[in-house]
């Protein structure tokens, strides 16, 4: 591995190839680090985002910082998280108003992860030109700033 160990994981594969599992797993064993996450799909923020609208992204973004989901025992840590599915949501909508949620939240992360480590995974079954496709370039960039790409290279059922 010549990642950044500083970094967070962005991990692509196809459709049942594992990537949730694994993130699963890799949350299990960190479950008494310091570096622990919890993992929310994008389908899922989306939904509170339409229910809730903007305030539903302090669960997400930087204000998460300050919040204390996972009830980590040094509450001045960032929050990790892995949000899961990335590109499977849909655009979200509260009052009529259309807004890229998960772009939003990327942005946030980011901003965070430059100036607090705050470290942020992703799954997706999205290639690195659908991404751009899907999110543009700045959000592409953004990715790439805040995460090591790696790609799972299994079939469904097949490890």
């Amino acid at each position: 591995f010549e990642g950044d160990l500083k970094k967070g994981i962005l991990l692509r594969g196809n459709v049942e190839s594992g990537k949730t599992l694994l993130m699963k797993i890799f949350s299990r064993l960190m479950r008494r680090t310091p570096k622990r996450f919890g993992i929310v799909t994008t389908r899922s923020i989306v939904a509170k985002f339409n229910e809730r609208g903007t305030e539903a992204l302090k669960d997400y973004g930087k204000e998460s910082y300050y919040r204390n989901q996972f009830n980590y025992p040094d509450k001045s840590k960032p929050i990790c998280r892995c949000i899961d599915d990335l590109g499977a949501e849909s655009i979200g909508m509260h009052f009529g108003n259309k807004f890229d949620v998960i772009g939003e939240i990327i942005q946030d992360r980011e901003e965070e992860f430059m100036t607090t480590g705050m470290v942020t995974h992703f799954t997706t079954n999205l290639k690195a030109e659908e991404l751009e496709h899907h999110y543009g370039k700045r959000i592409r960039s953004r990715l790439k700033r805040m995460c090591n790409m790696l790609t799972l290279n299994c079939e469904k059922g097949r490890a």
